[in-house]
């Protein structure tokens, strides 16, 4: 054996000895991951010893550009001519061509450099965790803390949903308001403007005062409203209908619906006012006690059935800008209170 390799021999056993010596020093009491990355550790440092101390060709070879370049500049520095400028150039040029050959050679050692930092990072973590335990977690108290969490944010989120709720109560009751104060206009608007009742006027009363001389009108057209978002929609459509309505538009003449029990022929008794709004629109209002009805309007009729639990006030909106297809909604006044009492 060569005095070199006895000489490497020597080092690598030098520095396992160290880190192992440093490592028991530093923590007696190793877990068994501990051990395994000490391990690591030493079998690359040995490695890298070898590797570092192994003769490179590319080495002698850089030493060798190093001391021509030396020359060469020194020389240029004496001598600034261009023979030498071009030597110095040519220097340059190999030097950079031997280290960039010494690096490819040493890729491997640096290779190793790195890996033997990560497993030194991965030790330090290892003992550092160890002389820091994290508390032990009592299951039974983290279950309870997560389930008040979990109730907490349900709690939060009915909280919330209850006030949006509320919220849009609010906005909707103040539509209807602005809804019902803007036909209680256009009909006191209508009212005013109307021109002194027509003899056809006439005729249509009486034609639906006897309804069983009259044609039967057909079964489509009615609408019962029975919540507040379709009340609310109807009361919009509306209010688009008579929104660009001009003056002259604003009379109109009176329109009459009878309600009348179903088993009887209908009577003044039974007569229910629709005032103009202008535009073939019209609105009445009337209280209904329980029973089975017939609802006309000229020669359009439409059954109705009122249960106990549902006599009350009721609003009427009839549409008849398309006389083949008059459209008849109702709905009970107690949608419009407010629901947020």
């Amino acid at each position: 054996m060569s005095g070199k390799r006895i000489g490497v021999v020597l080092l690598a056993a030098a520095i396992a000895w160290s880190t192992v010596g440093t490592a028991q020093t530093t923590d007696t009491k190793a877990t068994p991951d501990q051990a395994a990355l000490l391990q690591q550790i030493t079998l690359r440092q040995q490695q890298l010893s070898v590797l570092r101390a192994r003769p490179l060709p590319e080495r002698e070879e850089l030493t060798a550009a190093q001391k021509t370049l030396d020359a060469a500049r020194a020389a240029f520095e004496a001598a600034k001519s261009d023979e030498n400028e071009a030597r110095l150039k040519n220097a340059e040029f190999k030097y950079t061509l031997a280290e960039r050959k010494l690096h490819k050679a040493d890729a491997e050692a640096d290779k190793l450099s790195d890996e033997i930092e990560q497993l030194r990072q991965q030790l330090a973590a290892s003992q550092q965790a160890a002389k820091n335990p994290a508390p032990k977690v009592d299951t039974k108290t983290a279950a309870d803390a997560s389930a008040q969490r979990a109730a907490e944010e349900r709690s939060r989120r009915q909280e919330q949903e209850l006030q949006r709720t509320k919220r849009e109560a609010e906005a909707q009751q103040k539509e209807i308001e602005r809804l019902k104060a803007l036909l209680a206009e256009r009909e006191h608007a209508a009212q005013s403007a109307a021109a002194p009742a027509k003899p056809a006027a006439v005729a249509k009363s009486t034609v639906a005062a006897a309804p069983h001389t009259a044609a039967p009108g057909p079964a489509s057209g009615f609408y019962r409203l029975i919540s507040r978002e379709e009340m609310l929609q109807a009361l919009q459509r509306l209010e688009q209908r008579l929104a660009d309505l001009s003056t002259h538009e604003r009379g109109g003449v009176n329109d009459v619906l009878y309600l009348k029990p179903r088993e009887r022929k209908a009577t003044n008794k039974d007569k229910i006012t629709l005032r103009a709004l202008g535009l073939e629109q019209y609105r009445g209002e009337a209280r209904i006690e329980p029973g089975d009805y017939e609802l006309i309007v000229g020669f359009n009729r439409w059954p109705l059935r009122i249960d106990d639990a549902e006599r009350g006030n009721y609003i009427f909106l009839f549409d008849n800008s398309t006389p083949e297809k008059p459209q008849l909604q109702m709905y009970n006044r107690a949608l419009e209170d407010s629901a947020t009492n």
